[in-house]
Parts: C-alpha cells; structure tokens; sequence
C-alpha cells in the first residue's frame, strides 16, 4: 500500500513540475513576443487611423452639407458617427499607451527595456481586449464605407 501511496505522490510531483515547465516556457516565450506584440499594436493603430479620418472627413463633408455626400442618408451619416465616436476613446488609449512603450526606444532594432517588457506583460491583457475592440470598430465602419460605395 505504502508503494502505491509514493507512485502517487511522484506522479503528482512530475504533473505539477510539467505545469509549471509548460508555464514558464509560455512566460518565456511571451517575454520574447512583446517586441513583436508592440508592431502589431503600432499597426493596428495606423490602420484604424486611416479609416476613422475616411469616417470623420464623411461626417464633417455631411455636416457641412458638401456635394461630395450628397448622395448619404441621415441614418447612415449618423452610424458611422456613433461608431467613431465608440472608436476615437479607444484608439486614444491605445496610441497613449504605445507612444509610452515606444519612448526612448531604438525601434529599428525593436529592443525593449525589460521594465517596459514587465510593463507590457502586466497589461497584455486589457491591451489585446482594447486592440480587438478597436479592430472591430475599424471593421464596423470599413463595412459602412464600403456600403456606401456599392
């Protein structure tokens, strides 16, 4: 009985060191990403910004009661405002924060200081929830530009 108690207890020892193995290979490893996660970022940004001044400048053409947008509907003028307006707070927050990461940092070579790696493996996940919103407002207001257009 006491064999089969210390089997027990080593398979439980060696579960509990692949876990924890397993969890410090994928700390490592998302250690070694930051630098790759913050272009993704960067490019998530620039993209969305290309679009959300598409979107404002139909606004402001609508407003101002340009021939160019003669051809738009209050409802739609007024989605696509609802969107950028659902959209700009967070792509503030979004530039504010990489332009923090990006100080003072050769991004030609992408090196980060690790203070600014732990800052980043400390905030990765409300980061990634912001650039998956932001990314679907961009979607959400490229589908009414494009719908416009059609």
């Amino acid at each position: 009985m006491e064999a089969i108690s210390a089997v027990s207890s080593v398979l439980s020892i060696v579960d509990i060191i692949i876990r924890s193995s397993n969890a410090i290979n994928q700390l490592i490893s998302n250690w070694k990403r930051v630098p790759i996660e913050l272009v993704a970022l960067g490019n998530e940004i620039n993209d969305s910004e290309t679009v959300l001044i598409q979107a404002s400048q139909i606004i402001r053409c609508f407003k101002t009661g340009s021939d160019t947008v003669q051809n738009y509907t209050v409802s739609y003028v007024s989605a696509i405002e609802r969107q950028l307006e659902q959209a700009m707070p967070i792509w503030n927050e979004l530039e504010a924060t990489l332009q923090k990461f990006a100080a003072d940092d050769n991004a030609a070579t992408i090196k980060i200081s690790k203070h600014k790696k732990y800052r980043w493996m400390k905030n990765r996940g409300k980061l990634e929830e912001l650039r998956t919103a932001l990314k679907d407002k961009r979607h959400n207001i490229t589908e009414l530009l494009v719908s416009s257009s059609a």
